[in-house]
């Protein structure tokens, strides 16, 4: 996996970079850095970390340890403002074996100030003509290139800040005193789009009003290897407000094409890397441009979504020594880039107050509301539990001391569970258990689970706890399994199981901020509501206190269970540790007591000690283990705190309890 350093991913050239990446989950490790950790791109990263400003004195130092601490392979800026210490200081992280996506500082140097650029390149670049606004002052005469109407700007500035529009000279003259840092200006003729374009009269209008209208600009991508080869170009008809670029047409016509491609040869000489941006206009004089930006922009993720992902192409040749050639755009699609929205958790203070439990009136669901009740102040906090019955379990609950006015019974409707989700901090989902009925019914919970999957994708919720089973491995006798064992789907329920799995995971590929756990539990039994009679523990305790006689096959046949008041106490640390920011495994196996049957039935005779039994009843057949048996290796639960307060006594003891009551 390719471990890539993101600065600026609050700004628009950051967050974009982040989203050209973010889909590729397996490929590559997205470390994002911003000075506010409210920013939209947080979600996408997958670690995330507060930065400090460009302009600190510490700030080369910080990015080389933070790169160190994480062993990055590839930085890559998000802001101009760094560009030129980055190329600078680029001999720094090649000691530590970082490739840093930036040019080499003369032309990055020249490409941050408009009139040097124009100095340096207009011989093969067809640049707007650009003269220093107080040399033009000094004696207009000398500069015939400079007509009317005409644009001012900042020979640094960019996203069109301190943008003036003159219509003539006396123009200048009145408003110099206006201007702000003028020895900073330069002024250019301004770049009209030929006669025949849509926009040409709105522009027209608009500079008329002295109103600067970005619409029929052309932006063009020239992407190339880390030994400056050209892996793609990528020509675009854009619109912006404020600078920005809202929507986004590609173009291939073959004399633009022709012009950016020479310019592209052109530019090897200087040794370029990575992206180079040239913007400007197809006028009646030709494709002219008035800037160029070595870095990504804004709009890069929008052109990945076009198929012209320019980051990975770049990435793979720095790190890989890969040229991924990047083909023409699609044409027959338009981009946007407007205002999205977006909630997270913040870095520090997070808080559990509401939570939400589907498929709430199964056993086990219930049974650990019973334990957060009494051990966790559930009834302090707002909780939603779905059911496809609710009013019947909202009755049940009434009924029993489980009930309080803060819990909210829904069902399983897609308004009611976005509402449920935009609500609250964690879900225990419950609705991938084991369906009570056929293959259909299977086939209902699991496109229940994909619609929940979906909804949680886009509610940005905090925790997510999937009830999973230990099914989903291969049964082999004698085999531990731990979370790297084989899995296979040999059964409609083990195929259901890693297939929710599956996608409850990738709920991280776009919102990394929420933490996803699959755990992968053993047979559940004890806790404090009466197992199903079907069970095999039921059975069992029936069979010496009823009258039913329980033969049990395969006295040797080994198996897990677990107490699910242990699983409810597990379930709280999980809480406990993702309040801390711990890091948590996306998979883990819940288990406790890896026992055979012969040890099941002499604990349970032992648990029924001094009772009248009819021990006759309960037969254990001494046969060789069968190829069903499986049992778990637990570590990464102990790991994260894991202990069992419940030996198989006292959970025999519970059972019998509640059956004789």
């Amino acid at each position: 996996m390719i471990k890539v350093l993101v600065t600026s991913v609050g700004g628009g050239v950051g967050q974009s970079i982040v989203d050209s990446l973010s889909c590729f989950k397996e490929q590559y490790f997205i470390v994002g850095l911003d000075i506010s950790e409210n920013v939209f791109s947080r979600n996408q990263c997958d670690k995330f970390i507060l930065s400090k400003r460009i302009n600190e004195s510490d700030y080369l130092s910080f990015l080389l340890e933070i790169c160190a601490e994480h062993k990055i392979d590839v930085l890559i800026p998000g802001n101009d403002g760094e560009l030129v210490l980055l190329s600078n200081n680029i001999s720094l992280f090649s000691d530590i074996n970082v490739k840093v996506i930036v040019s080499p500082t003369k032309i990055v140097v020249s490409s941050r100030n408009k009139y040097e650029w124009y100095r340096d390149y207009s011989k093969i670049i067809n640049i707007v003509p650009t003269v220093l606004l107080q040399e033009y002052l000094t004696d207009p005469s000398k500069h015939n290139s400079i007509t009317f109407p005409a644009i001012a700007k900042p020979a640094a500035g960019s996203a069109s800040s301190g943008i003036r529009i003159y219509l003539s000279q006396d123009e200048v003259s009145d408003d110099i005193v206006n201007v702000v840092n003028p020895n900073d200006y330069v002024i250019q003729p301004y770049l009209f789009p030929q006669d025949n374009d849509p926009d040409y009269s709105a522009i027209s209008k608009a500079v008329s009003s002295r109103v600067l209208l970005q619409v029929s600009e052309i932006s063009c991508q020239i992407v190339y290897s880390e030994d400056s080869e050209v892996l793609g170009i990528f020509i675009s008809k854009n619109s912006l407000k404020n600078g920005i670029p809202v929507t986004i047409e590609p173009l291939d016509e073959p004399e633009i094409y022709s012009i950016v491609s020479n310019i592209a040869e052109s530019l090897k000489s200087e040794n370029v890397v990575g992206p180079v941006n040239i913007q400007g206009r197809l006028t009646d004089q030709g494709l002219v441009f008035f800037e160029m930006n070595l870095r990504f922009t804004g709009i890069t993720g929008n052109r990945s979504q076009f198929g012209f992902n320019e980051v990975v192409s770049v990435v793979e040749s720095f790190v890989n020594n890969r040229h991924i050639l990047l083909g023409k755009p699609n044409r027959n699609r338009i981009g946007a880039r407007q205002v999205a929205c977006r909630t997270f958790y913040p870095l520090d203070n997070k808080k559990i107050d509401t939570i939400l439990v589907t498929g709430a009136s199964s056993w086990a669901a219930r049974n650990v509301l019973n334990y957060l009740r009494d051990n966790y102040g559930l009834d302090e906090k707002k909780v939603f539990l779905s059911s496809r019955n609710p009013k019947g379990l909202q009755d049940e609950f009434r009924k029993s001391s489980n009930y309080n006015s803060k819990i909210k019974f829904i069902g399983t409707s897609e308004l009611e569970l976005s509402h449920a989700l935009a609500s609250s901090d964690v879900i225990i989902n419950f609705a991938s258990a084991r369906p009570p009925g056929n293959t259909n019914d299977f086939l209902q919970a699991t496109k229940f689970n994909m619609l929940l999957v979906n909804l949680i994708s886009k509610s940005n919720v905090g925790l997510v706890l999937n009830m999973s089973s230990q099914s989903v491995y291969q049964r082999n006798s004698g085999v531990e399994q731990s979370e790297l064992s084989p899995v296979r789907a040999d059964s409609d329920y083990s195929f259901s199981k890693l297939l929710v799995e599956d996608a409850f995971s990738k709920i991280i590929t776009n919102s990394t901020n929420t933490t996803v756990i699959n755990l992968r539990l053993s047979r559940l039994w004890g806790g404090s509501l009466l197992l199903d009679k079907k069970q095999l523990p039921f059975r069992m305790i029936d069979s010496l206190f009823g009258s039913q006689k329980t033969v049990l096959n395969n006295s040797q046949n080994e198996m897990n269970l677990i107490d699910i008041d242990d699983v409810s106490s597990f379930i709280i640390n999980i809480f406990n540790n993702w309040l801390v920011d711990a890091s948590l495994p996306n998979i883990i196996n819940v288990s406790n007591h890896n026992i055979t049957l012969q040890q099941l039935a002499d604990t349970l005779k032992s648990a029924c000690e001094g009772r009248e039994i009819n021990i006759d009843s309960l037969v254990v057949m001494k046969k060789a283990c069968s190829d069903d048996s499986l049992t778990l290796i637990n570590n990464k639960s102990v790991e994260l705190g894991f202990k069992s307060s419940n030996t198989l006594e006292v959970s025999w003891r519970k059972m019998i309890d509640m059956y004789l009551s």
